[in-house]
């Protein structure tokens, strides 16, 4: 940093512009290649730690229900709950004032996946509600597949009017199950609702 440093007062004028937490305690003429971090004896660094970085996780997160378990499993879930004592209405003020209304104004086929993506990220598949049917009807397909039947080879006229008239499709040709994924229009506003509640919990 090159100043003019002829003014007397440059310290407190450089530090009247400073925040509190940020002082320059003085100036030394030094050469150009002169390296504080190599000769200076000693430095002190304050670093600001925004107050919500010191509240407890939603209660209805993956990660308080882990600290909770793992409380208990300690034997320390009085001393978890004494230590959270300070902030332990905070979630439950923020859910009344600033979430309920907007919760209460989703549309009814949204508001539990909604809730599931906010608390329940790494579970949330909108479109898996029919996931373990969609996998029981590619396990029939691929057993009808590999099943043909016993006479197809002595029949084979028999074999290919029915290899016409099955729905199964041929092994060269994709699986192609009924979709039962959540329309576009539905995601696009699960999608907002989602934004516009991680906004209210940002500024609470």
């Amino acid at each position: 940093l090159k100043l003019i440093v002829e003014d007397p007062d440059i310290v407190q004028k450089i530090n009247s512009h400073l925040s509190p937490q940020i002082r320059v305690w003085g100036i030394e003429r030094t050469i150009g290649s002169f390296s504080c971090y190599q000769v200076c004896d000693s430095r002190w660094y304050e670093y600001l730690i925004p107050s919500h970085a010191f509240l407890p996780p939603h209660p209805s997160s993956w990660m308080a229900r882990n600290l909770e378990e793992a409380a208990n499993e300690a034997g320390d879930r009085e001393g978890y709950e004494s230590r959270q004592a300070e902030v332990k209405d905070f979630w439950k003020t923020v859910e009344e004032r600033d979430i309920k209304p907007i919760v209460d104004a989703l549309d009814d086929d949204i508001r539990d996946l909604v809730l599931q993506a906010i608390h329940e990220p790494s579970d949330f598949n909108p479109d898996g509600e029919q996931q373990d049917k969609q996998e029981e009807q590619v396990k029939q397909t691929a057993d009808v597949n590999t099943s043909a039947p016993a006479d197809a080879e002595t029949k084979p006229e028999a074999a290919a009017e029915t290899a016409g008239t099955t729905d199964t499709p041929m092994p060269d040709e994709p699986a192609t199950l009924e979709s039962t994924n959540i329309p576009t229009e539905q995601k696009k506003r699960i999608e907002a609702a989602v934004k516009q509640l991680k906004i209210a919990y940002n500024a609470a």
